[in-house]
C-alpha cells in the first residue's frame, strides 16, 4: 500500500465533510478488508468472528458512521505507523493531519480539504473580539512540518479545539503570528515528539481538557458552537474544565525544547503530563504542569495577559512525571515560576527543575549561568495530594546565579504570611528525595537566596541527597533557610540540610516542625559560617515528638576553622533549639569516626562567637561517644549548654557535653546547666567546662528532682590549664549524689589563677565510693572551695576523698577551704579515706565539718591508710590550716560509767546499824541524796533533759507558771496556777501490809498481835 494511499484514506476518515462516493472509494481501495456490493449499497467490514455492514444511502450520512469513522481512522492511522520510521516519521512520507472540521470556518491551505503539504497554513477561523477560534478533526504536524496560524496581529488569544478524538501528535513545529497567546485543546491526548518546537509570541497552554470556560457563561467545547462577536468569547477564559474520565494524557518528549518567549507562560494540563527527556523553557515566565483525575475544573486567573492557573482541593488529582533527564527551565535576568499540581509528583532519571536569576541557559549544567542583572526571583511550588519523589540524581534549584544582580530573597515565611520570592515550596502528603538528588536556593551573585519549604501531611524522607539554601563563594547576599513542617522527618545514609554562607552574607535558619518522629542515620544539618566567609550563622531549630541522632549524624551551627587554602570564618554561629516532647537520643560514629553530635562552635582561626545549645525533652540520652559541644577554638567565646528535662538524662559509654576554649584560642567557656529528674554519668563519659586559651572556664550547674551519679572513671570537670584564666565552679543540687568507681567532680586551675568552688546541696546522702574524688586544686594559685551539705549522711569508702589543694614550692597558694553540713559523716575503718585542705608551699585551708557524729575519721597527718581529716602544710614554709568538728548533739555513750569486771558483795557494803540522833558520823553511813535545780544530771557530763523540766524554786502558796506545752517545744507557753499548800512532813512511825502484799508507812505505830514470839538479833538498838 503506497504512502499517498494511506494518507489519503486518512485525511478521508477524518473528513466530517464526507459523501457517498467517498465511502466507496475508500471500500474499493481496502478491497482486503471492505467489501461494497453495487447493487445492495452494503459496505461490509469483516472482523476475526463476525462482519458487520453499513448501507449506504444517497446523499445521506449512514447513522453510526462516526463510530465507524474514528474507528477506522485509528486503524488506518496504525497501520501507517506500523510501517515505522521509513514512512511516518521520515521526510520520505510526512504524515499530515491537519484538517479542519468545518464548523467555525477554519480552513488549511485555503480549503476544507487536508493538508499534505510540509506548511499547513491555518487560517479563516471565528473571531469574537480579540479572541480567534479554530476547530479541527485531527492536529498532528508531522517531524519537519509545520502548523502556521495566519492570524491578525491585532488577536491576543488563539483557541484551537480537535473533535475527531484522535490524539494530536505534534512532532514539527507549532506557528503564530505577533504575540497572540496559544491554546491547544483535545481531551484525547497531546503528544510532542522529540523535534516539536513552538513558535509562538504569547503563552502556550495545552490541555486535555472538555472545554474552556469564560466569564458570565461563555464556553469553547468540542460541540459548543461559537458565533462571530459572541460577546461571551471575546474576554479572558475563566476555567478549563473536565467532564469525562480517562482524561487524556499529555508526554513532552521534545529534546529541542518547548521554548516560549521571555516572561510567557508554558501550562500543560492533562490528564497524566510526562516528561521522558522533554524539555519546556519559560525564561522570567511562568510554567505550570498539572491535571485532573476526575470530572472537575481548573480555574484560570487573569491578569492582563498573564495566567495563572488554581486547582481545587475537593477534586481528584492526576500524577505528574519529569523523567529521563527532562527539564523544565524559568531561569532569566528576572525570574519566572515554576508550579506542579498533581496527586504524585516524580522527578527522576537526573532531571532538572530551575528557577531564578542568571542568563537563560539549559539548566542542566549547575553553576554554569553567565549571569546578568536581574530584579526578583520567583518561586518553584510543588503542589500535590499524594507524595514528591525526587531520586537519581535530580536537582531542584532556584538559585542567584554566577555574575548574576538581583534577589532571590524572600520575606520570610512567618507561619506562611508575607510573599515569598526566589523560594521552592513543595506541599504534598509525603515526600522522598534520594539517589544524590538536590533541592536547593541558593545565590552565587549579588543578592539573596530564597527559603526551601516543605509542608507535608506524613513524612519527609530524605535519603542519601541535599536540600540546601546557601550564599556561595564569591556571593553577597543571605541565604534563605530551610522550612519543613510535617509528620515526620527522616534524613538517612549521608543526607543533609544546610542553610550556610561560604561568600559574605547570613545564613539562613533550619526549622523543623514534626508531629511524630525526627530520625536522623549518618546524616547532618548545617548552618554554618563556611571557610572564607563572612557573615552570621543561622539557627537550627527543630520541634519534634522524638528526636534520634544515630551513627555519627550532627546538628551544626559552626563558624568554620580555616583550610589550606582559605582563612577560618568570620561571624557568629547560630544557636542550636531542640524542643522535643519525648526523647532525644544522640548516639553511635559513622565509618569514618565522626560521632553524633550537636555543635555549635568557633574553628581554629575562625573569628566570632559560637552558639548556645539549648535542649528540652522528657529524656535525654547520649551514648556510644554521644556529644554536644558549645567551645571556640578560636577568636571568641564559646556558648552555653542548657538541657531541660522532665525525666532522665543519661550520658554514658564514652559521650561528653563541653563548653570549652580550646588551646590557643581567645575567649571565654560557655557553662552547662543540667535541669532533670534525674542525671546520670556513667563508662568514661564527661561534663566539661574548659579553657586552655585566653579566657575563663565555665559554671556547671545541675538541678536534679532524685539522684545525680557519677560512675565507671566519669567525670564533671571545670578546668583552666596553663596561661589560661579561671577555672569555672560546680553546682549540684539533688535528693542524692552518688560518686563512685574511679569518678570525680573537680575543678582545677593549672594557671596562675585560683581554682574554681564546688557546692553540693544533697536533701539526703552524698556518697563517695571505690577510688572517688571530690575536689578543688590549683597548681600555683589559691585551692578552690568544697561545701557539701546533705540531709543524711557523708559516706566516704573505698580510698576515696574530699579535699582542695594549692601552689607549690615555687609558686605557693593557699589552701581552700571545706565545709561539711550534714547529720553523719562515715568513713569506712582503714579505708585510706580523707578529708584534706592542703596547701604547697602556701597555709593550709580551713575544714569544718558541723555533724551529729563522726564515725571513724579524725584529724591526723595524711600519712597512714587510715581515714583522715587535715588542713596542713606539708613542707614547712606555711602555716597548717584549721581543723573544726561542731558536734550538735550529745554522744550518746558520754557520761557512762564502766562497769567493774569484779562482781562486788553488796552485803559488804551494808551496815547493820542504827544510829542515834546524836551519832552524827553513824548516820552518814546510809544515805541517799539527790540534789539539784529542776533534776540536774548528777554527772556533768551527761546530756541536759531539756528546758520542759528545770522548775525553779518555789514557796508553797505563791502562784507559780506552769507549761502546758509537750516538752519537745522549744518556747513552752507559761500558764498561771496556785500551788496546793505543802502538808506538814510527819516522820513514819510503822508500816502494815496490804491486801495485794505492799508496805505501807504509817505516821501511828500500829497495834498487832503477834501469834509467835521471835527474838533473834545479834545486835540490840539503844533508845539512848
Amino acid at each position: 500500500m503506497s504512502c499517498e494511499l494511506l494518507l489519503r484514506m486518512s485525511l478521508l476518515l477524518n473528513d466530517n465533510q464526507y459523501h457517498q462516493v467517498n465511502l466507496i472509494n475508500l471500500a474499493t481501495h481496502l478491497g482486503d478488508i471492505f467489501s461494497y456490493d453495487a447493487d445492495s449499497r452494503y459496505i461490509t467490514k469483516t472482523r476475526r468472528t463476525s462482519s458487520q455492514r453499513m448501507k449506504i444511502y444517497p446523499n445521506n450520512i449512514p447513522q453510526g458512521w462516526e463510530k465507524w469513522r474514528i474507528g477506522l481512522a485509528k486503524y488506518v492511522f496504525s497501520m501507517a505507523l506500523g510501517f515505522g520510521s521509513a514512512i511516518a516519521f521520515s521526510g520520505n512520507c510526512a504524515l499530515a493531519q491537519v484538517t479542519s472540521d468545518g464548523t467555525v470556518g477554519t480552513t488549511v491551505n485555503g480549503s476544507l480539504l487536508p493538508c499534505t503539504a510540509a506548511t499547513c497554513s491555518i487560517g479563516g477561523g471565528t473571531t469574537a473580539g480579540n479572541n480567534l477560534f479554530h476547530s479541527f478533526s485531527n492536529f498532528t504536524v508531522p517531524n519537519g512540518a509545520i502548523a502556521d496560524f495566519q492570524n491578525a496581529t491585532n488577536i491576543v488569544n488563539i483557541f484551537s479545539r480537535v473533535t475527531g478524538g484522535v490524539q494530536s501528535d505534534i512532532l514539527g513545529a507549532i506557528q503564530a503570528q505577533g504575540n497572540a497567546n496559544f491554546f491547544l485543546l483535545n481531551p484525547s491526548g497531546i503528544f510532542f515528539g522529540p523535534d516539536a518546537q513552538l513558535r509562538i509570541g504569547g503563552s502556550f497552554v495545552g490541555t486535555t481538557a472538555d472545554g474552556i470556560s469564560f466569564p458570565d457563561g461563555g464556553e469553547f467545547s468540542l460541540t459548543s458552537a461559537v458565533a462571530p462577536n459572541n460577546p461571551l468569547l471575546t474576554v479572558n477564559p475563566s476555567a478549563l474544565f473536565f467532564n469525562q474520565t480517562p482524561t487524556g494524557a499529555i508526554t513532552n518528549q521534545s529534546t529541542v525544547g518547548l521554548d516560549v518567549g521571555a516572561g510567557q507562560n508554558l501550562f500543560l494540563i492533562g490528564g497524566n503530563v510526562n516528561f521522558d527527556g522533554g524539555v519546556v523553557r519559560a525564561p522570567g515566565g511562568r510554567i505550570e504542569l498539572g491535571g485532573l483525575a476526575a470530572p472537575g475544573e481548573v480555574k484560570i486567573i487573569s491578569n492582563g495577559n498573564n495566567f495563572g492557573l488554581s486547582f481545587y482541593d475537593d477534586v481528584a488529582r492526576a500524577d505528574v512525571l519529569i523523567d529521563n533527564g527532562a527539564i523544565v527551565d524559568v531561569v532569566a535576568n528576572d525570574g519566572g515560576d515554576i508550579i506542579i499540581s498533581a496527586s504524585n509528583i516524580t522527578v527522576s532519571g537526573g532531571s532538572n527543575i530551575c528557577a531564578g536569576i542568571g542568563t537563560p541557559s539549559t539548566c542542566d549544567t549547575p553553576g554554569s549561568f553567565a549571569g546578568g542583572a536581574g530584579n526578583q526571583a520567583g518561586n518553584i511550588v510543588f503542589d500535590a495530594t499524594g507524595t514528591v519523589s525526587i531520586s537519581e540524581s535530580s536537582r531542584i534549584e532556584n538559585d542567584l546565579n554566577p555574575g548574576a544582580t538581583g534577589n532571590s530573597e524572600n520575606i520570610f515565611i512567618a507561619l506562611r504570611r508575607g510573599n515569598l520570592f526566589g523560594s521552592i515550596i513543595i506541599r504534598a502528603d509525603s515526600i522522598s528525595i534520594n539517589g544524590e538528588s538536590q533541592v536547593s536556593t541558593s545565590t552565587f551573585g549579588q543578592g539573596s537566596a530564597g527559603v526551601v519549604f516543605l509542608d507535608v501531611d506524613g513524612g519527609v524522607f530524605i535519603d542519601n541527597s541535599e536540600i540546601f539554601s546557601t550564599v556561595e563563594s564569591e556571593a553577597t547576599g543571605d541565604a534563605g533557610g530551610v522550612l519543613i513542617e510535617t509528620g515526620s522527618l527522616s534524613l538517612t545514609n549521608a543526607a543533609r540540610i544546610s542553610t550556610s554562607t561560604f561568600g559574605t552574607g547570613i545564613a539562613g535558619d533550619v526549622e523543623v516542625t514534626a508531629d511524630g518522629s525526627a530520625l536522623f542515620i549518618n546524616s547532618d544539618i548545617f548552618s554554618n559560617v563556611e571557610p572564607g566567609a563572612n557573615g552570621t550563622g543561622g539557627k537550627v531549630k527543630i520541634t519534634a515528638e522524638s528526636l534520634s541522632l544515630i551513627n555519627g549524624s550532627q546538628i551544626q551551627t559552626l563558624v568554620r576553622r580555616e583550610s589550606d587554602t582559605q582563612s577560618g570564618g568570620q561571624g557568629d554561629a547560630g544557636k542550636v533549639d531542640l524542643d522535643i516532647r519525648d526523647t532525644v537520643t544522640i548516639s553511635g560514629v559513622n565509618n569514618d569516626g565522626f560521632s553524633s553530635a550537636v555543635f555549635s562552635s568557633v574553628g581554629s582561626g575562625a573569628v566570632g562567637n559560637a552558639g548556645d545549645v539549648e535542649i528540652t525533652a522528657r529524656a535525654i540520652s547520649l551514648s556510644d561517644f554521644g556529644r554536644i559541644d558549645s567551645s571556640t577554638e578560636g577568636v571568641g567565646n564559646a556558648g552555653a549548654v542548657i538541657l531541660t528535662a522532665n525525666g532522665p538524662v543519661s550520658i554514658t559509654n564514652g559521650s561528653d557535653i563541653l563548653s570549652g576554649v580550646r588551646n590557643g584560642a581567645t575567649g571565654d567557656a560557655g557553662g552547662v546547666v543540667i535541669i532533670a529528674e534525674s542525671l546520670s554519668i556513667d563508662a568514661f563519659s564527661q561534663v566539661t567546662t574548659s579553657t586552655f586559651g585566653e579566657g575563663n572556664a565555665g559554671l556547671i550547674l545541675i538541678v536534679a528532682d532524685k539522684d545525680v551519679s557519677i560512675t565507671n572513671n566519669s567525670a564533671i570537670f571545670s578546668q583552666a590549664g596553663a596561661d589560661s584564666g579561671e577555672s569555672g565552679g560546680i553546682g549540684i543540687s539533688a535528693r542524692s549524689v552518688f560518686v563512685s568507681e574511679n569518678s570525680e567532680l573537680n575543678v582545677d586551675n593549672s594557671g596562675l589563677n585560683e581554682a574554681g568552688a564546688i557546692l553540693i546541696n544533697a536533701r539526703e546522702d552524698i556518697i563517695l565510693l571505690n577510688r572517688s574524688v571530690i575536689r578543688a586544686t590549683a597548681s600555683s594559685g589559691n585551692g578552690g572551695d568544697v561545701e557539701l551539705n546533705s540531709g543524711d549522711f557523708l559516706l566516704v569508702l573505698g580510698q576515696s576523698d574530699v579535699f582542695t589543694s594549692s601552689g607549690g614550692l615555687l609558686l605557693p597558694g593557699t589552701g581552700g577551704n571545706v565545709d561539711i553540713n550534714t547529720k553523719f559523716v562515715i568513713a569506712a575503718p582503714f579505708n585510706d579515706n580523707n578529708i584534706a585542705a592542703r596547701a604547697f608551699g602556701g597555709d593550709g585551708g580551713r575544714i569544718q565539718i558541723t555533724a551529729n557524729r563522726i564515725f571513724d575519721i579524725q584529724e591526723r597527718p595524711l600519712v597512714f591508710p587510715t581515714n583522715d581529716i587535715s588542713a596542713s602544710s606539708p613542707f614547712g614554709f606555711g602555716r597548717d590550716g584549721i581543723v573544726t568538728t561542731n558536734v550538735i548533739t550529745a554522744d550518746p555513750t558520754s557520761g557512762f560509767t564502766n562497769l567493774p569486771t569484779n562482781p562486788v558483795d553488796p552485803t559488804t557494803l551494808i551496815a547493820e546499824t542504827c544510829p542515834t540522833r546524836s551519832n552524827i558520823a553513824e548516820r552518814e553511813k546510809n544515805q541517799f541524796i539527790i540534789t539539784g535545780q529542776g533534776g540536774l544530771p548528777p554527772d556533768p557530763n551527761a546530756a541536759f533533759p531539756g528546758e520542759a523540766v528545770v522548775n525553779d524554786w518555789e514557796t508553797p502558796g505563791e502562784e507559780v507558771e506552769e507549761s502546758t506545752e509537750d516538752s519537745s517545744t522549744a518556747s513552752p507557753t507559761p500558764v498561771a496556777t496556785t500551788a496546793p499548800p505543802s502538808p506538814n512532813i510527819i516522820e513514819a512511825q510503822g508500816w502494815i501490809y496490804g491486801e495485794n502484799g505492799e508496805i505501807i508507812f504509817t505516821a501511828q505505830s500500829p497495834n498487832v498481835t503477834p501469834t509467835t514470839l521471835v527474838l533473834n538479833s545479834s545486835s540490840t538498838c539503844n533508845e539512848n
